[in-house]
């Protein structure tokens, strides 16, 4: 018997077991989804958590081994790399089953460029690849030839993006044909060009193309048998899977499938004493264990365990956070800067904080809203929940960062944010201070570092095509609020007025000192996209021009005050634009 190996990078199940690499068995999960009846199982769970292996071991199981033959090394049978794990001795009913479907497997991990057309280009990529994979369909007749032809044009990267839409119902509907049996198709990592789209603001293109992919491919489709769907949360119900009648939602809160993703206490036990590291546990179990999936307790994440055996030094370092981008682990860490800030503190002095958690994720609200920020490091890894309980029809549960390694860059990006944002308190303080001096070239200096500063901690929106002036007004509410907030020291001296009616109009901010004998002041706000050509100076010129034609200033004439301000301000996304006239009330 070959002496086994730590083997990194290994996501194919076959390559990694021929290698001798060293395999936790995770084989049961089968069992799991074949005892399950749903049509559609999404599973949830961190990344670097097993999931794509585990949907390798998967496909190799169930699949037909002709569904290989084609454009791969991979013609042999690899049933007996089962004869010796759990699955084999669960029974016969389960067994019967392996090597007797056509699979349809898709992994979208690598599909997150930075635009659009891009992560188009690589989803088009990952489904002609399938297509290519089971090229054998074109053999003889049955495929009509227009049946072919669009099978070629799919195949070889021509189709239309509208057209790798019906990828899945195309492809399911061929090889059921072919086979004679219904089809099981496997999608890994569907969430990662959704949340790229979030990221890289190209969100509602990459939403709209899997709600399609989904719905067509996974919703009525006679010729499925199941379809199994990982990624690291679920996308909110009213998004991609609000067509679906009730698919099975398995995330680290459920039940199901708790001990199949992750390693045990005991699987890590033994992966050290077959490396002559057993001695080490203690010290490995204070920095990668923590996790709680479903009723499991000390679940360990396996890419930091693997790597710290796979280390020649067996260095207790961060393994696992420094594998991706944490981009919007940093956006969720800043939920609200009043709230959250001494919450967070907590969690990094190693205590727990009880919070209602929703299962699913609106990304635009994680920011914003606490249960959708708390969901989202809970779901990706960052948090473990324990002890729920029932509060209006919710559940709540105590949350604590699982572990050493996890507390480690949690500490260093909270950190990071405290010092920004206290920063940016002073600078709140020097603005008020310049408004009451009426120093408006500093006033608009300060505001546009402030505004670099905490721009990125929100959503401004982008503007739909045909929904333009609605999102216009979302876009400069945002702004609206922001700066209403930016003023609220002002209360003691000042009232702040927003919205209200003045001369022909409703002007969005009017600023009224106490004393009748000082500036009152006009802010009227617009916002622009940022791909548009206008820049923010043609808007603040515009919103002084509206401040003219509305007569804001008859409004603070008639409340007595002998002089007063008027501020436009335009907006693109960080970059804003200050223009101001001063007018003096003779009558």
């Amino acid at each position: 018997m070959k002496k086994k190996k730590v083997l990194i990078g290994y996501d194919d199940f076959v390559a990694l077991l021929e290698n001798s690499g060293y395999f936790v068995d995770k084989s049961l999960l089968i069992k799991e989804l074949i005892d399950k009846p749903n049509q559609v199982t999404l599973i949830t769970r961190p990344r670097r958590f097993g999931k794509s292996l585990n949907f390798s071991m998967l496909k190799y199981f169930w699949e037909n081994t002709e569904c290989r033959v084609a454009n791969s090394l991979l013609h042999h049978d690899v049933s007996h790399l089962f004869s010796d794990l759990a699955i084999s001795a669960a029974g016969e009913e389960y067994m019967k089953e392996q090597g007797q479907f056509p699979v349809i497997f898709l992994s979208f991990r690598g599909a997150k460029m930075n635009v659009w057309e891009d992560t188009a280009r690589m989803l088009i990529f990952e489904i002609a690849r399938e297509f290519k994979r089971h090229q054998y369909l074109l053999r003889g007749e049955l495929l009509s030839p227009a049946e072919k032809e669009k099978y070629g044009e799919l195949m070889n990267e021509y189709g239309s993006l509208a057209a790798y839409s019906q990828g899945i119902l195309v492809l399911s509907g061929h090889l059921n044909r072919y086979f004679g049996k219904n089809v099981i198709v496997l999608i890994d990592e569907y969430d990662t060009p959704i949340q790229q789209g979030y990221l890289k603001n190209y969100f509602e293109p990459v939403l709209n193309f899997f709600r399609t992919f989904l719905v067509e491919g996974l919703k009525g489709n006679d010729c499925l048998q199941r379809a199994v769907i990982t990624g690291i949360m679920k996308v909110a119900q009213e998004s991609v899977f609000s067509s679906f009648n009730n698919p099975s939602v398995s995330t680290i809160t459920d039940l199901d499938f708790a001990d199949k993703f992750g390693f045990t206490e005991s699987e890590v036990n033994e992966f050290l004493e077959t490396f002559d590291l057993g001695e080490r546990f203690q010290d490995v179990k204070s920095w990668y264990n923590g996790y709680i999936f479903g009723k499991v307790h000390n679940i360990y994440n396996p890419w930091s365990i693997t790597k710290y055996i796979y280390d020649k030094g067996h260095f207790l370092k961060p393994y696992w956070v420094n594998t991706s981008d944490n981009e919007l682990i940093g956006e969720a860490l800043q939920m609200d800067t009043i709230k959250s800030k001494g919450t967070l503190k907590k969690l990094i002095r190693g205590e727990e904080v009880r919070e209602v958690i929703v299962q699913n994720i609106v990304y635009r609200d994680i920011t914003t809203e606490f249960r959708a920020g708390w969901n989202f490091l809970l779901q990706s890894g960052y948090l473990k929940a324990s002890d729920p309980i029932h509060v209006n029809d919710e559940l709540s549960y105590n949350l604590q960062i699982p572990n050493v390694e996890v507390r480690a860059l949690m500490k260093s990006m909270v950190m990071s944010w405290f010092s920004k944002t206290e920063s940016v308190h002073e600078e709140m303080e020097e603005l008020v201070i310049y408004l009451q001096e009426e120093n408006w070239p500093l006033f608009e200096d300060r505001l546009q570092e402030i505004f670099d500063a905490i721009i990125s901690y929100y959503d401004t929106a982008s503007v739909h095509p045909r929904k333009k002036k609605a999102e216009r007004i979302k876009y400069e509410n945002f702004y609206h609020g922001l700066f209403l907030g930016l003023l609220v020291q002002l209360q003691d001296t000042y009232t702040i007025e927003s919205n209200r009616e003045y001369g022909l109009g409703r002007p969005d901010l009017v600023v009224l000192p106490h004393s009748k004998d000082r500036t009152a002041i006009i802010f009227e706000f617009k916002a622009i996209k940022t791909t548009d050509l206008q820049i923010p100076e043609e808007a603040a010129q515009e919103a002084l021009e509206q401040c003219d034609k509305k007569k804001y200033a008859t409004g603070l004439k008639a409340k007595g005050y002998t002089t007063f301000q008027v501020i436009g301000i335009g907006f693109k996304g960080k970059e804003l634009k200050m223009l101001w006239e001063q007018v003096h009330n003779k009558t």
